[in-house]
């Protein structure tokens, strides 16, 4: 039995290893994109895992390639993981089992692109993955399975997504086994409590550093790494964190030895960064390295 698996990220990588030994697959995944100050053509990591499985691929450019391409394979069955496109109502036809979706979120909570992201910002304590049939809705198909993952306070999205992708991968393969043999129903969405998880705009991973300090902490961790200030009129990225109750001036410096800056509401310690010479250190070694004072303003 062929099938069609359609991914194109990191996330997708431990459900392919996964499908890989059990299923006969074919991968369809984007095309190289430039990337880099050379803007050298760069392998998405699908491609580059198929090649080195030994997968037969696809890297079609229009959805117009993809279902000729379809109607030529017919594959009993499509398997959709972190692909990126939205599939029209034809396209979820041509399988005769349909279009399979690994969710990482309690469908129907986070609906969308970025639920990962979504989970930590709202300070959640736990999310999952669902497997659904696909439809013409975004992520409103039936579900065929879902499973709880604790979020621990030291999850970032990196994080979270590896723990996420593993349980998926062994979820989604006894799912599909039980589903090709006909032993498992798949069940509607409750219809309260959807949720939606739009892909985040640039301009949210600027920390404000008005905001609440465990709202901060959750933005550090969901925006992971990515999550940037400004020290001295320089971009720094801030990696790691913790909320604090010690109050003081916004942006300013609370202690000698920690690198604890003043929010809105609390402070935040800052234990490790991205310094403006674009390396890894510590938050006392930015202290002890520009010889800042308690009071300073640290951040904007």
């Amino acid at each position: 039995m062929l099938i069609w698996f359609f991914g194109s990220s990191k996330f997708s990588l431990e459900p392919l290893k996964a499908l890989s030994k059990e299923f006969n697959l074919k991968v369809i995944t984007s095309p190289d994109k430039r990337a880099g100050r050379g803007l050298k053509l760069r392998e998405n990591p699908v491609k580059r895992l198929s090649k080195e499985l030994n997968l037969p691929y696809l890297t079609p450019r229009s959805l117009k390639e993809i279902y000729q391409q379809l109607l030529r394979d017919r594959p009993k069955l499509c398997v959709v993981v972190s692909y990126g496109k939205i599939f029209p109502k034809e396209f979820l036809n041509v399988p005769e089992f349909g279009f399979l979706n690994l969710h990482p979120s309690l469908l129907p909570k986070y609906r969308g692109a970025d639920p990962i992201r979504w989970a930590l910002l709202c300070g959640e304590e736990e999310t999952g993955v669902s497997v659904i049939l696909l439809n013409e809705e975004l992520d409103g198909g039936k579900v065929l399975a879902q499973e709880r993952v604790k979020i621990e306070e030291e999850d970032n999205y990196e994080s979270l997504s590896q723990k996420l992708s593993k349980r998926g991968s062994e979820v989604l393969v006894r799912t599909l086994k039980l589903y090709l043999e006909g032993k498992v129903k798949p069940k509607e969405q409750p219809k309260e409590g959807v949720t939606y998880a739009p892909k985040l705009p640039k301009s949210m991973f600027r920390l404000c550093w008005k905001l609440n300090s465990y709202y901060l902490w959750h933005r550090v961790r969901a925006l992971y790494p990515k999550a940037y200030t400004y020290f001295k009129g320089r971009r720094v990225i801030i990696l790691k964190g913790k909320p604090l109750e010690l109050r003081g001036g916004v942006g300013r410096l609370l202690s000698e030895k920690k690198l604890v800056v003043g929010c809105g509401e609390g402070s935040f310690e800052v234990e490790e960064l991205i310094s403006p010479k674009g390396k890894v250190i510590k938050g006392e070694d930015l202290i002890r390295g520009y010889r800042l004072k308690v009071g300073d303003v640290v951040f904007t």
